[in-house]
């Protein structure tokens, strides 16, 4: 995973929304499209925030006590903020954790452990969004056959007869047990035929 790059996994062309959007159409985006973050953008591209479906629930749950008395003054005063927040740009995360293209996949994954992240919005030098890399994005590297698979499969296609396409006339593959308990025994070489 370690020499893999942001670029290989990451999502292209990823919803995004304006800092003017309401809540309830980011709600609406969010729930129908299955995403649980988007990237707010400006409208040349550039990278002004993030939002998340925990930024929405925060707000809904401080509109039932947006005054809370165990908080302090300056904290409560933010939470009101966010308790009448109506468009993504007032209830967005500013200066959000970004990577570029070229950032090995084993740091995107930590950054995201580390600062807690639904997802990280891929950038530029310009800070103009390329895409964004979340936890399936770099899920998907487990999945892809790594060398050693990729080079068995390699000498198998490399290695089928001539004439593969035929029926098979040999014998089966030994095997090891009686009955239905019977089990394939393993061969040294993946390319060894039973003959």
């Amino acid at each position: 995973m370690e020499h893999r790059q942001v670029r290989e996994v990451m999502t292209t062309k990823p919803v995004t929304v304006l800092s003017t959007t309401s809540l309830k159409s980011l709600a609406d985006v969010l729930v129908k499209l299955g995403v649980n973050a988007v990237p707010v953008v400006s409208a040349e591209g550039k990278v002004l925030g993030l939002i998340t479906e925990m930024d929405l629930l925060r707000k809904e749950g401080l509109q039932q006590d947006p005054a809370s008395s165990r908080l302090p003054r300056r904290s409560s005063q933010r939470q009101r903020l966010i308790a009448t927040a109506e468009t993504t740009g007032e209830l967005m995360r500013t200066h959000p954790v970004m990577v570029r293209p070229d950032t090995p996949v084993a740091e995107a994954a930590r950054l995201m452990e580390r600062h807690q992240l639904a997802c990280l919005p891929v950038v530029d030098e310009s800070e103009r969004l390329l895409g964004v890399v979340g936890p399936r994005n770099l899920l998907r590297i487990l999945l892809r056959p790594d060398e050693e698979e990729e080079r068995h499969s390699y000498l198998l296609q490399v290695a089928r007869p001539a004439d593969a396409d035929k029926p098979d006339t040999r014998e089966p593959c030994p095997t090891q047990g009686t009955g239905d308990n019977r089990i394939p025994v393993r061969l040294e070489s993946p390319l060894m035929h039973c003959q």
